[in-house]
């Protein structure tokens, strides 16, 4: 129960990314630099890519299930190793459970003790209470701050992937100061306050 604990200090740090992030193309592209930089190792399991693919489906009946199961495919490329499949939740004592307000939640918490990670990203924080989870040694943390524990573990190594990121964005392109509006409105606002000077200076750089 303390093996996400054993792996937190060490690089890349490991993350078990919630569906609800998945979901959204702008952070899930952003999640897929940061990885591919070295900046972070994205954990996630079938289930998981089943209810991120499933939401964007529902949200977006114009997009098939051939072209959401190609980009999950292409993600799964990018990072090999990140999707895990665990034989089932590991064994979470049942006083514990109980501190889980939904047990549909559990099987991420299944997947950061499956895949070694000390964090879980997600926007869903009062499904992870803080409590339960530093007994497995895991917090719960919102892609802003993940964001922030990855610029001050490594900002060199972040801010090539934020800059890759915005330079691989075509429709429109984006500018430096765009972007920065673009993270604001995904839920990254000190993200995009922190980073915005050495965003706008790549950019220039080209």
């Amino acid at each position: 129960m303390r093996r996400a604990q054993q792996r937190r200090d060490e690089d890349p740090p490991r993350v078990v990314v919630d569906a609800c992030v998945w979901h959204a193309a702008f952070l899930r592209d952003l999640i897929v630099h940061a990885a591919v930089t070295g900046a972070v190792f994205p954990v996630w399991t079938p289930t998981i890519e089943a209810e991120w693919t499933r939401s964007v489906i529902r949200r977006r009946p114009e997009i098939t299930m051939t072209r959401i199961q190609l980009v999950a495919d292409r993600m799964r490329a990018a990072m090999p190793g990140g999707c895990i499949a665990p034989p089932s939740v590991p064994p979470i004592p049942l006083q514990l459970r109980a501190r889980f307000p939904d047990p549909c939640d559990l099987h991420v918490v299944g997947a950061a003790i499956a895949g070694a990670a000390p964090f879980i990203c997600t926007f869903d924080r009062r499904g992870f209470p803080a409590g339960a989870l530093r007994t497995l040694g895991i917090e719960a943390i919102t892609p802003d701050r993940l964001l922030q524990k990855l610029l001050a573990r490594d900002r060199p190594q972040l801010i090539e992937a934020l800059h890759r990121h915005r330079a691989s964005l075509r429709s429109p392109p984006a500018d430096a100061r765009t972007y920065g509006e673009m993270l604001q409105r995904n839920a990254l606002a000190e993200t995009a306050r922190a980073v915005e000077n050495e965003l706008e200076k790549r950019a220039r750089e080209g």
